[in-house]
C-alpha cells in the first residue's frame, strides 16, 4: 500500500485571514475554516461544526487575505501537518492543521440557487469533484 497525505475540505471562514511574513520574506496566511461535522452525538444529532486551521504559503497568501472574509465559502486541497506551540508557562500544545496546496473561493453568482454553487464551482475550479 502506498502512503498518502491528502485532504480536501469545504467550509466557511471563521475569522479574517491573518497574513504575516516568514524570516525569509515569504508571505504566510493563517485562516480558520469551519466544516460540517461528519460524526453524530450519542443522542443521534449531528455534532457541532469542526474548525480547522489552514496555512497558505507564497503569493496565494496575499490574494486570499485581500479577497476572503468571515463567512465566505472556500474549498481547500492540501496535506495534514502536525504543529506544536507553547502558551505562556504551560506545557507544549500540539494540534493538526492543513497546509494548503490549492484554495478555491466559493462565490455564488447573482441569481443562482444556493444548491448549485458547490457542485458548479468545484468543477469550474478544476478539482474534478462533483458533489450532489
Amino acid at each position: 500500500m502506498s502512503e498518502m497525505n491528502l485532504v480536501v475540505l469545504g467550509g466557511r471562514l471563521v475569522c479574517e485571514p491573518d497574513v504575516r511574513e516568514l524570516q525569509d520574506g515569504r508571505p504566510i496566511c493563517l485562516m480558520r475554516v469551519a466544516c460540517p461535522a461528519a460524526r453524530r452525538t450519542p443522542g443521534g444529532s449531528r455534532a457541532p461544526r469542526e474548525e480547522l486551521d489552514v496555512i497558505v504559503l507564497g503569493a496565494k497568501a496575499r490574494r486570499i487575505a485581500r479577497h476572503l472574509h468571515p463567512g465566505h465559502g472556500v474549498v481547500v486541497q492540501g496535506s495534514l501537518q502536525m504543529e506544536s506551540w507553547e502558551e505562556g508557562e504551560g506545557p507544549e500544545q500540539e494540534g493538526v492543521c492543513v497546509l494548503a496546496h490549492r484554495v478555491c473561493f466559493i462565490v455564488r453568482p447573482p441569481g443562482w440557487p444556493a444548491r448549485w454553487v458547490h457542485a458548479t464551482w468545484l468543477v469550474w475550479s478544476g478539482m474534478g469533484v462533483l458533489l450532489p
